[in-house]
């Protein structure tokens, strides 16, 4: 399992490029509210040298029912309760960068996981 992400493209911010991978991968809009911090650990990701600034994100929609569905690179979308994530397994520094979300969040929210099918053929 993996946090929605991706690459920003040639010419793209940051901020635009969060906002879109999310929309690819899950067809949800968001809108960004902080950002947790910037992921750098040269062995983070075993596809070589990927840093990742991960932001903190609200839906865009105030609609009590959310259709998210796995676009793109996504095999499967999953809300899961950020106290369950000790149960989980997560892809590359995801795990880490939950835990640091934790640290910093009141409140028991829940959190979106999409698992990334390049995720999956780099672990096989």
């Amino acid at each position: 399992m993996a946090l929605p992400g991706g690459f920003v493209n040639e010419g793209e911010k940051v901020e635009d490029a969060a906002k879109r991978e999310v929309k690819e991968e899950t067809s949800i809009d968001i809108y960004l509210t902080d950002i947790l911090g910037v992921y750098s650990d040269p062995n983070r990701d075993p596809r070589g040298r990927i840093m990742s600034t991960v932001f903190i994100g609200e839906l865009a929609s105030s609609n009590d029912t959310i259709d998210a569905k796995a676009q793109d690179d996504a095999e499967e979308i999953e809300w899961i309760p950020l106290n369950e994530i000790d149960n989980r397994i997560f892809g590359f520094d995801h795990r880490k960068i939950l835990l640091d979300y934790k640290k910093m969040d009141t409140i028991s929210a829940d959190f979106l996981v999409i698992k990334i099918l390049r995720h999956i053929e780099l672990m096989q």
